[in-house]
């Protein structure tokens, strides 16, 4: 299995500099001072854990037909992160490290894995809720293990809703 590829410093403050000006975000620090959204470049991350699975889902985004992720709850409790929100921006990368699109959470969910419906199962690019189901109880079981949990269909999962706000040229 290979690793993807780190995104340079460089890249990544281009991409933003880019998605700031394209969006008309960018502040008149002269008359309203520094505006926080414009000027902290949010997180950047790839989908998968392999380059081909970052540039398979990266181009499943692209194409409009993944419009959603999920992640493991309890992960984000065991790492002390807070939980996303409506609003916020995260820069998507390709298996290469380089910055594809600017994402932005329309809607935050959290709910039990049980209560995951055909809604979230398709956003998320796959349109068989059973397959859905069956690929994430393997995945949120490797997730507890990890954890040191066992993986229980009443655990809760956080499922986000996304647009992609810009896309690198």
């Amino acid at each position: 299995m290979s690793e993807a590829v780190e995104p340079t410093e460089e890249n990544l403050d281009a991409f933003w500099r880019n998605a700031v000006t394209h969006m008309r975000i960018e502040p008149v620090a002269g008359f309203t001072g520094q505006d926080d959204l414009a000027s902290l470049r949010p997180p950047a991350f790839a989908f998968g854990s392999t380059p081909e699975q970052a540039d398979e889902a990266a181009e499943l985004v692209l194409a409009g037909k993944k419009r959603a992720t999920v992640s493991y709850k309890p992960e984000y409790e065991a790492e002390g992160v807070a939980l996303p929100k409506v609003g916020e921006f995260a820069i998507m990368l390709d298996g290469a490290g380089r910055p594809r699109a600017l994402l932005s959470n329309e809607r935050v969910d959290v709910l039990p894995f049980s209560e995951v419906g055909a809604d979230i199962a398709e956003a998320e690019g796959q349109p068989d809720l059973a397959k859905w189901q069956e690929d994430h109880r393997d995945f949120f079981g490797m997730v507890a293990d990890m954890l040191g949990r066992q993986f229980k269909e009443s655990d809760e999962i956080v499922a986000e809703v996304f647009t992609v706000a810009y896309r690198a040229e």
